[in-house]
């Protein structure tokens, strides 16, 4: 066969492989602008560093304007196979508490210092104080307890020598003084016997291992619970959530702080079978124009 014949075509190859090629070093080569003096050559930097701001609007808004929208979580999410599997998990973990012999306070202390525990605690403790001396003040407790000593006192001397000489009238001139002084002292001192009261369960609560806690949850079923809780919040909650978190802006975000080398690198490990395909296609058309000019 005359060398000749398969000139063409190899030289075709050549040139179409080796152009493929640079056009594909073009998306990310150079890095920078290549100036001759005041002139900026053509095609510099290339096209990935000079178009990535576009490029990460362009795949923000693709992957959370389209992809990551909140229907598609709320359908991902609540499949039969998601929501097994975090009945699984969490039936998991809550066995795996009903044995936890660490105490309330040692668990805490993994995520907060002594003193943040304390802060919290304390004013946990305030909060309940405040609500229940609160509440004994709007329950007027000097008044039960006065009717009802008024109402022991009547039944006490029902039918007797001193009941005849006690009337309902003089019993009842008593409750007045009575309630007064009862909701004065619970005024004054109610907050102080409160307060060593809640201090002392606050205090055995801290020690309490978790085990123990989760005991006075038996007869609730906390995975069920959990369940209808996760589904709502996905149903109702999730698109408000995503709303906030703003998927597209954060995505486009990080892709602009990205080095050009690292965002390189990304496009690569997704498309470098397919470009290394178009550099070969070009070796494919470069032979086949090779062997059309032959003819022509």
């Amino acid at each position: 066969m005359n060398i000749n014949v398969l000139a063409g075509p190899i030289i075709g190859s050549v040139i179409g492989y080796f152009t493929n090629y640079i056009a594909v070093k073009m998306l990310f080569r150079p890095l920078k602008p290549v100036k001759i003096g005041n002139y900026t050559l053509p095609f510099t930097p290339g096209i990935i560093p000079k178009g990535k701001k576009r490029l990460a609007k362009a795949i923000g808004g693709a992957v959370g304007g389209t992809l990551l929208t909140d229907e598609a979580l709320k359908a991902a999410l609540l499949t039969d196979g998601m929501k097994e599997k975090v009945q699984t998990d969490v039936k998991a973990f809550w066995e795996k508490q009903r044995k936890n012999e660490t105490t309330i306070k040692e668990k805490a202390l993994q995520y907060v210092n002594e003193g943040e525990y304390n802060t919290t605690l304390e004013n946990a403790e305030n909060l309940i104080i405040d609500k229940i001396v609160e509440k004994l003040n709007e329950m007027d407790i000097g008044e039960i307890i006065a009717r009802e000593c008024v109402k022991g006192i009547k039944q006490k001397l029902s039918g007797s020598f001193l009941g005849m000489m006690v009337n309902d009238s003089l019993i009842e001139s008593m409750t007045g003084p009575v309630i007064e002084a009862i909701n004065d002292y619970i005024y004054e001192n109610g907050q102080v016997i409160v307060y060593s009261k809640v201090s002392e369960e606050g205090d055995k609560f801290s020690k309490l291992q978790i085990k123990d806690a989760l005991k006075m949850l038996e007869t609730v079923d906390v995975v069920e619970i959990f369940m209808k809780s996760y589904e709502s919040f996905v149903e109702n909650e999730l698109g408000k959530v995503i709303a906030k978190i703003d998927i597209a802006s954060i995505i486009e975000n990080k892709i602009e702080e990205m080095d050009v080398m690292e965002l390189e690198e990304l496009i690569l490990s997704v498309m470098k079978k397919e470009l290394g395909a178009v550099v070969n296609l070009g070796a494919v058309i470069g032979f086949i124009l090779g062997i059309i000019n032959i003819f022509f």
